[in-house]
């Protein structure tokens, strides 16, 4: 598909208010699809955001939900089935301060599991159920090929979401190509505390200094790398169930 291609599309990114999936959104935009923007708390932001991306494209909007709260999650769901969608990035997750293994336990794997696996499936499932033509790309972790035991359930979570993304690429052929990114140290990670409210304690130019020191090309991470990646996928309609790390070398 060619980039010009996006114009009249839909695009459904989720968490999309911030961060990298704000980068996404704000380069797409200049293509000219509709944008449906899912935000779980960050009201402030979706609201500029979509100011900003209206001049493009006046038909997109917002919708709020909380993936880990089960009736918000199904009213999302039903209100995406009316759609006609063309692609899906599945951005949103969660990544819990308390989450180790002596904390393992039913509640906090329930939530993380639901917002990191089960409702990316669900979307899935709920937009292409007819095997209508379309994209899909999910988000993992390039650190996952480690087993590191730090957020011992977001990784099992993000493991999962690695094998969905290779099954469904096979299901869901020749109709729906399934992919996947896996950015490295992009930005500083933002972690779910007690309250449920996000933290980002690390210094944006302080985590670039140290995370060059473990990353062969010597470089910082940046989210243009990863809109780099996002439109190769989309772009190239040879690909699907590849996983794409954007990690500068460092999980080599």
């Amino acid at each position: 598909m060619n980039l010009e291609e996006l114009k009249d599309q839909t695009i459904l990114i989720t968490g999309s208010a911030k961060r990298i999936a704000k980068s996404i959104v704000l380069e797409l935009s200049k293509y000219k699809p509709r944008f449906i923007l899912h935000y779980r708390n960050s009201y402030e932001d979706v609201k500029e955001l979509l100011e900003e991306i209206k001049k493009y494209n006046s038909e997109s909007y917002y919708i709020k939900a909380d993936f880990s709260i089960k009736e918000e999650r199904e009213s999302f769901l039903e209100k995406i089935s009316q759609e006609s969608i063309d692609i899906v990035i599945n951005s949103a997750s969660i990544f819990p301060k308390m989450d180790h293994w002596k904390n393992f336990e039913y509640e906090l794997f329930i939530k993380i599991f639901d917002v990191n696996l089960f409702t990316p499936a669900s979307i899935i499932k709920t937009i292409f159920k007819n095997y209508k033509k379309g994209l899909v790309i999910n988000f993992l972790d390039a650190s996952l090929k480690y087993h590191y035991t730090d957020h011992f359930i977001y990784r099992l979570s993000k493991f999962s979401l690695e094998k969905l993304t290779y099954m469904l690429a096979k299901e869901l052929a020749p109709y729906v190509r399934v992919n996947a990114i896996s950015p490295g140290a992009i930005l500083p990670p933002a972690q779910l505390n007690e309250q449920d409210k996000i933290e980002e304690k690390i210094n944006i130019y302080e985590f670039y200094e140290k995370s060059k020191q473990k990353i062969p090309l010597n470089i910082p991470g940046n989210p243009e790398y990863i809109v780099q990646a996002i439109k190769f996928i989309i772009e190239n309609d040879f690909i699907t169930g590849v996983n794409i790390p954007v990690d500068g070398g460092e999980f080599i």
